[in-house]
C-alpha cells in the first residue's frame, strides 16, 4: 500500500493539502481528478517520489521514504510514470528502450520479453522498430510497455488519454485497469474526463485546494504486499546510453566531428613541425655564426699574398689571416665509387682546437660519417675517417659551385706545396658586431677586397626562426579556437537533445551520482574514439608530409605527440561537456517534466 499523510502544500497562490490520508491499493486503479492547475500533477509527483516538497509522510509497504538514496532506488525498482510521450528515446528501437529501462532496475532483457510486453499493452510489432515510428496512441501505449519493463509495483500516469483519439483512449484504459486487477499493480491515473469513472476503484478529487476522497469501493482487495527491492543501475545501461548519444551525435554532427579531428590533428602536426624546423634553424644559426670573414683578392703575385696578409692581421679585430688553398683529387667511398673531389685546408679557429685533426666535408658525404675514406692526392694514397660535415652555408664561399664534392683537412697536414692559391683569405675576426669596422678597415688595404661571411645571413635567419615560431603558434592557436567552438557547439546541441530524456530517468531512480558515472563514462569514450582517429590522421599527415613536403628533416610520432594529443583531447572534451552537464546535474526535475508536457 502507498499511503501519504499530513499532506500541507502552500506558496504564493497554490495551496494543496488533505486532512485524511490519501491512501492507495494493490489491485485498484486510482484517479486524481480536478480543474486544470488545481495540483493534479503535483500530486502526482508527489506519489511518484518526483517533488522536491516535504511537508508530508510517505509509506510504501509500511516503509517510510525519508533519505535521497532509499527514494531514488524505490523509483529505479517500484514507481513506473507514464508522461505525455516524454518518456521514450524516439532514435532508439523499441527493444532499446525497453532494455534501458529494465536496465535501470536491475532487470535484463530479452527479444522474447520484449515481444510479451508489446503484446501486453496491444502492440503487436517487431522490437527492431524504431520508436519515432509509432503514431500517438501506440507511443503512448509502449511508454506503458516501458514503465512494466521494469515491473514497479506503482504506476503513476499523467492525463495518459488527453492526446488520444477514443479508440486509443479507450484502449489504453482498459489496460491500466487490468494491470491493476490482474496483476496486482498500484495504478494512479491523473485525469479531467469522466469518462472512465467506473473503471476506478476510488476517486480523490481536488478542489479549491483540498483532496477529498469521493468514491471508494466497499472493500479495497486484499493483495500480499511484496517486499520493496533495491538495486544498483549496472554497467549496460551506461554502456548502452553513452554508445547510443554518441552515435546519435556522430549521425546528426559527422562532418562536424570529422572536420574537429582534422583541425586537432593539423594543430598537433604544426606543433611538432613548428619545434623541429626551429631546432633546424638553431642548428642553422650554430653552424652559420662562424666568426670567419672569406676574403677575395686579385692578388696573384706570392710577395703581394705575403704583404696583404700581414697588414690585415694588424687590422684591429682581426684574430688570424690563412690562405684558402685547393687541390684536386680523387675520392674512394666505402660502396665503391670513385669521386672527383676538391681539397681545402681547414685551420684551428674554424673548428675549434679540440678538433683540428679531424677530417670534413661537404653534406655530399653525410652517409660516410665515421667512415674511413680513401684520397688520392697527386698520385699517392691516404686514409681517412670521416669526422663531420660543414653547412652549405659555409663550403658554398669555398666554391660555389654545386655538384663538386669538397674534402677539409687539417692544416696540419695539407700539403701546401702541391696547392693552389685561390685568390681567398680566410680571416678570423673577434665576433660578428666588429664585421663592419673590420670590412671597412680591410678595403683600405685593397680596394678591391670582396668579402663574404658565414654569418651574413644570421639577421634573416634569425627572423625566419621568428617568423617560423609566430605563424606556427598563432596557426596552433587559431585552430584549437575554432575546435573548441565546434565541440562547444556540438556539446549545446547534445545537451538540448538528451537532456529532457536524461530528466526521464532521473525520474525513474537516476541519481545525481548515476548521472555523473554515466557522463564521465561517455567522455571516456569519446577521448578514445577521438585519440584513435585523430593519430590515425596525424599519422597520416606525417606519412604525406614526410613524402612530399618535409625536404630538409623528417618527422617522427614520439612520445610528445602523444602527451600534446591526449592533452587537447581532454581540454577539448572535457570543458564544453562540463559546461553543458552542469545544468543538467542542476536542473530540477519536476519543473522540466511539467515544461515538457504536452
Amino acid at each position: 500500500m502507498l499511503k501519504i499523510s499530513g499532506l500541507s502544500i502552500h506558496r504564493e497562490g497554490f495551496r494543496l493539502e488533505s486532512r485524511d490520508p490519501l491512501c492507495f491499493y494493490p489491485g485498484e486503479m486510482t484517479f486524481i481528478k480536478g480543474e486544470s492547475g488545481s495540483g493534479k500533477t503535483t500530486l502526482l509527483y508527489i506519489l511518484g517520489l518526483i517533488s522536491e516538497h516535504r511537508h508530508y509522510v510517505y509509506r510504501l509497504n509500511g516503509k517510510k521514504m525519508a533519505n535521497g538514496s532509499l527514494r531514488d532506488q524505490i523509483k529505479k525498482r517500484e514507481i513506473g510514470f507514464i508522461y505525455q510521450n516524454f518518456n521514450i528515446i524516439d532514435s532508439m528501437s523499441l527493444y532499446e528502450n525497453l532494455s534501458l529501462f529494465a536496465s535501470l532496475a536491475g532487470k535484463t532483457m530479452t527479444v522474447k520479453k520484449a515481444r510479451r510486453l508489446l503484446r501486453l499493452v496491444g502492440l503487436d510489432m517487431v522490437t527492431s522498430r524504431y520508436a519515432h515510428t509509432l503514431s500517438g496512441g501506440e507511443k503512448q501505449r509502449f511508454c506503458l510497455a516501458c514503465v512494466l519493463a521494469k515491473d514497479p509495483l506503482v504506476i503513476l500516469a499523467d492525463e495518459p488519454t488527453s492526446a488520444l483519439d477514443d479508440e486509443n483512449a479507450n484502449m489504453m484504459m482498459a489496460i491500466l485497469a487490468k494491470l491493476a486487477r490482474d496483476k496486482g499493480k498500484i495504478v494512479i491515473v491523473s485525469t479531467h474526463t469522466q469518462a472512465y469513472d467506473d473503471l476506478a476503484s476510488r476517486i480523490y478529487q481536488i478542489h479549491s485546494g483540498e483532496i477529498r476522497l469521493v468514491k471508494t469501493v466497499p472493500e479495497h482487495p486484499l493483495s500480499k504486499s511484496r517486499k520493496l527491492r533495491q538495486s544498483h543501475v549496472p554497467l549496460s545501461f551506461y554502456r548502452q546510453l553513452s554508445f547510443h548519444y554518441i552515435r546519435r551525435s556522430f549521425l546528426r554532427h559527422g562532418w562536424l566531428m570529422l572536420a574537429t579531428i582534422l583541425l586537432l590533428s593539423l594543430s598537433i602536426f604544426l606543433v611538432r613541425y613548428n619545434d623541429i624546423s626551429n631546432r633546424e634553424y638553431e642548428t642553422m644559426l650554430s653552424n652559420a655564426i662562424q666568426d670567419e670573414v672569406i676574403v677575395l683578392t686579385d692578388t696573384l703575385m706570392p710577395e703581394a699574398i705575403d704583404a696583404e696578409i700581414e697588414q690585415m692581421a694588424e687590422v684591429a679585430g682581426v684574430q688570424d689571416v690563412e690562405k684558402i688553398l685547393v687541390l684536386d683529387g680523387t675520392l674512394a667511398l666505402p660502396d665503391g665509387t670513385i669521386q672527383d673531389v676538391q681539397i681545402y685546408p681547414i685551420y684551428p679557429f674554424q673548428v675549434g682546437s679540440d678538433e683540428a685533426e679531424g677530417i670534413y666535408a661537404d653534406s655530399t658525404l653525410l652517409a660516410y660519417v665515421d667512415e674511413t675514406i680513401q684520397v688520392n692526392i697527386d698520385g699517392a694514397s691516404h686514409s681517412y675517417i670521416l669526422k663531420d660535415v660543414l653547412g652549405m652555408n659555409r663550403t658554398s664561399m669555398y666554391d660555389d659551385q654545386s655538384g663538386r664534392c669538397i674534402l677539409y683537412l687539417p692544416s696540419s697536414i695539407f700539403p701546401d706545396d702541391q696547392a693552389t692559391f685561390t685568390s681567398k683569405y680566410v680571416v678570423d675576426i673577434n665576433n660578428i658586431e666588429q664585421y663592419d669596422l673590420i670590412k671597412e678597415d680591410l678595403t683600405k688595404i685593397n680596394p678591391h677586397f670582396t668579402m663574404t661571411n658565414t654569418f651574413q645571413d644570421v639577421a634573416t635567419l634569425q627572423s625566419s626562426m621568428a617568423s617560423n615560431q609566430l605563424y606556427g603558434y598563432m596557426a596552433f592557436m587559431i585552430m584549437n579556437i575554432l575546435t573548441f567552438i565546434l565541440l562547444a557547439y556540438m556539446a549545446y546541441h547534445e545537451y538540448l537533445d538528451k537532456h529532457r530524456e536524461l530528466c526521464v530517468y532521473q525520474a525513474n531512480g537516476l541519481s545525481r551520482k548515476d548521472l555523473i558515472v554515466l557522463e564521465v563514462g561517455e567522455w571516456i569514450l569519446k577521448l578514445l574514439i577521438n585519440f584513435v582517429l585523430t593519430f590515425a590522421v596525424i599519422c597520416l599527415l606525417m606519412m604525406v608530409g614526410n613524402h612530399f613536403f618535409l625536404k630538409y628533416f623528417t618527422l617522427q610520432l614520439d612520445v610528445s605527440f602523444i602527451r600534446l594529443g591526449i592533452l587537447l583531447l581532454v581540454i577539448d572534451i572535457l570543458l564544453p561537456g562540463i559546461v553543458f552537464f552542469i545544468p543538467i546535474l542542476k536542473m530540477p526535475i519536476e519543473e522540466e517534466l511539467r515544461a515538457n508536457t504536452n
